[in-house]
């Protein structure tokens, strides 16, 4: 069991990742009412420890306040069967092999792809 507790309204973290925004206390004081992510806007019933009311162990349960996740870009030199990162297109071109296919760029975010 987690220590996790709405502190109030603000973003927090559903159970699969997503955003979620908590607007405050619900009629009773424990519930609490949230609108989905910016993609899928919804309203949604937590506990206070963020369990969705409908169907908890749910992806919508909230399990963190939400941090937003990294983001960066590699460049990856490609090689026949095998292909190596750097972290900017400088280093890529220096430590090019002869043999180098590409040279692509890759922009990530923390999770994604997983």
């Amino acid at each position: 069991m987690s220590d996790f507790k709405i502190t109030g309204p603000g973003f927090y973290r559903t159970r699969d990742g997503k955003k979620a925004y908590v607007a405050g206390p619900a009629v009773g004081g424990w519930r609490f009412v949230g609108m989905g992510n910016e993609d899928n806007f919804y309203k949604e019933l937590w506990d206070a420890d963020g369990r969705r009311v409908t169907g908890a162990g749910t992806p919508e349960d909230l399990i963190a306040p939400w941090t937003e996740p990294k983001k960066g870009t590699v460049w990856v030199n490609v090689y026949e069967g095998h292909c190596h990162g750097h972290t900017t297109r400088v280093d890529a071109d220096e430590g090019a092999g002869k043999t180098r296919l590409a040279c692509i760029q890759v922009n990530w975010t923390e999770g994604e792809g997983l």
